[in-house]
């Protein structure tokens, strides 16, 4: 590849493939743009996003995203399925994905590898070891450097902070306070 010249990337949306030269991909009134060019318009007010190809950061407002590695960010107004992310993962949706650099934000359920920061779910997380805290529903997860809350079941390793669950909860440790009906410890 000469110098200047950027690796072409294939952007699906709701069906139609466009071949696109960028990997920063913001959707917004609309209109798609990519390293803040625009390159179509939509007429659809629910998008479901699909890329191939590397990519930087994600920002859509309306719709679900399906993509590989990021490695920055993704922004969905609904869910999200990718790989590996660098940096944030913030979805008004579900989010499954490998590992996320930094939080996890999802308006649904989270399914991930390992987590470099929070894990705030409205729905039941299933993930490995979390460096910062976790919310949600039923918790299933490997070590928590932070906090659990959950409003049901937490299954977990080692818990660095408190533990608090509506349900039952079987860990390996808590180094904090354990506010729970049903609790197994295994030591």
């Amino acid at each position: 590849m000469g110098i200047g010249q950027t690796i072409l990337n294939f952007l699906k949306i709701n069906g139609i493939t466009h071949q696109v030269h960028g990997n920063n991909i913001e959707i917004k009134q609309n209109k798609v743009f990519v390293d803040k060019k625009e390159i179509v318009q939509v007429k659809e007010l629910f998008l479901n996003i699909e890329w191939q190809g590397d990519l930087a950061n994600l920002t859509v407002s309306n719709g679900n995203v399906k993509c590989g590695n990021v490695n920055g960010n993704v922004d969905a107004g609904e869910d999200v399925s990718c790989g590996d992310v660098g940096d944030y993962v913030d979805a008004g949706g579900s989010v499954t994905c490998k590992n996320v650099g930094d939080k996890v934000d999802s308006g649904d359920s989270v399914t991930c590898e390992n987590v470099g920061g929070d894990v705030n779910a409205s729905g039941p997380v299933k993930c490995g070891n979390v460096a910062g805290n976790v919310e949600g529903e039923d918790i299933t997860c490997g070590n928590v450097g932070d906090y659990v809350e959950a409003s049901g079941s937490v299954t977990c390793g080692d818990v660095s902070g408190d533990l608090e669950a509506g349900e039952d909860v079987t860990c390996k440790s808590v180094g904090g306070e354990i506010n729970a009906s049903t609790v197994k410890v295994e030591k």
